[in-house]
């Protein structure tokens, strides 16, 4: 059972996902992060740090202290056989509605090639309904700015330029994940993997 609070959740399936893929440091998995969530989220060291020990103390990562001549000492984080079924779990577990739920499913998507291809494709059907959802509440809103005696033209111009916005933002997500869908059923991940293997 799952109980950790949404920004932890998040950045515990981040950083578990990039640990699938190589052993990393703090700094390494800071600039990672910056990469995956653009730069509209800033990134800090007390994301990263505090959680890597936390990892370490419930067992899902092992820290080892590595350093060469070109760098200050650092901690390496190599993910268990235990970090690896959580990092299972999260991928498996529900977005709730909220604040983070966008975010949540940027992780998730981000770590697509560590799933089974028919557990991708449910990602993808969940983010698809999400963006469905977005779009049917900025359409909802056109219809009700548009003409509503209580509001002043200019604003009704503005507040619908900025829904159409958000309407065009959904179409254009909901097209990315059903062509995706399209890709990995063709079995994309499978031959990139087999490509990996060699």
């Amino acid at each position: 059972m799952i109980q950790e609070r949404p920004y932890q959740f998040m950045y515990t399936l981040f950083v578990l996902g990039e640990l699938l893929d190589n052993p990393l440091s703090g700094y390494q998995l800071r600039d990672i992060l910056g990469y995956v969530i653009g730069t509209r989220v800033k990134v800090s060291w007390g994301n990263i740090y505090p959680l890597l020990d936390k990892l370490s103390t419930s067992g899902d990562i092992t820290l080892t202290a590595v350093a060469d001549e070109n760098t200050h000492p650092q901690k390496l984080a190599t993910i268990t056989e235990q970090g690896i079924q959580h990092f299972r779990e999260l991928m498996s577990a529900p977005i709730k509605p909220g604040k983070n739920e966008e975010l949540e499913y940027v992780f998730k998507l981000d770590n697509l090639h560590h799933v089974s291809t028919d557990q991708a494709i449910g990602v993808l059907t969940n983010f698809i309904d999400y963006q469905k959802e977005i779009q049917a509440v900025a359409e909802h809103a056109i219809t009700s700015i548009n003409g509503n005696e209580h509001i002043q033209p200019t604003d009704q111009f503005t507040s619908s330029s900025l829904n159409r916005y958000r309407v065009g933002q959904a179409v254009a997500a909901i097209a990315w994940a059903q062509a995706l869908q399209k890709e990995l059923a063709a079995g994309v991940l499978t031959k990139l993997r087999s490509k990996e293997s060699l």
